[in-house]
């Protein structure tokens, strides 16, 4: 289940529902991330559930880890994937950038920069969720050298989901009013 927020009814009428699920997801993956951490944030929790219950909690660690992967990846999916042919339309922050009129061309500034940020941030990420949560990438499941997760550390997530919040509110704050 993922929750959706109730939006401020500033947020233009376009954009409100995309804006309700984007936030409702960032506390669902919020909340992931801090039973993630109350786990397995300390190394005498991971000492006891090592010694009482491996097996369970190496796999809730990995589902763990995984849904916040793909969680992450699919806030900052770009608006549109597959085939120009046919193209899906995506549910991703990118689309709170397609803002209506000009008294908003400061906040869209503002939010293409934190954008830019977000989307450097989330490259390790999506790797690792196209090549190991979402595909099987032959190279990275039978090779004992791939890097492709070496880089992602619980700071590195925490970040994203930090700059992400942050993206969401400025777009919130900075709205004009009613």
């Amino acid at each position: 289940m993922i929750a959706r927020l109730e939006p401020d009814k500033r947020i233009p009428e376009k954009l409100r529902e995309t804006y309700a699920h984007l936030a409702g997801n960032l506390m669902w993956t919020y909340g992931a991330f801090e039973e993630l951490m109350f786990l397995f944030g300390t190394s005498e929790n991971v000492h006891f559930l090592n010694e009482h219950f491996p097996a369970f909690f190496v796999r809730h660690l990995d589902l763990l880890i995984n849904d916040i992967a793909l969680s992450l990846s699919r806030m900052t999916d770009e608006k549109q994937s597959g085939s120009r042919k046919n193209p899906q339309e995506n549910l991703t922050l990118a689309r709170l950038l397609d803002l209506p009129d000009a008294q908003c061309q400061q906040l869209r500034t503002e939010l293409k920069k934190r954008w830019a940020k977000i989307r450097d941030s989330a490259k390790r990420l999506r790797t690792y969720r196209h090549k190991r949560v979402a595909h099987s990438d032959l190279a990275y499941h039978l090779s004992p050298s791939t890097k492709v997760g070496a880089a992602i550390s619980i700071g590195s997530m925490k970040k994203l989901l930090d700059e992400i919040s942050d993206f969401l509110s400025t777009f919130e704050f900075f709205l004009p009013p009613l």
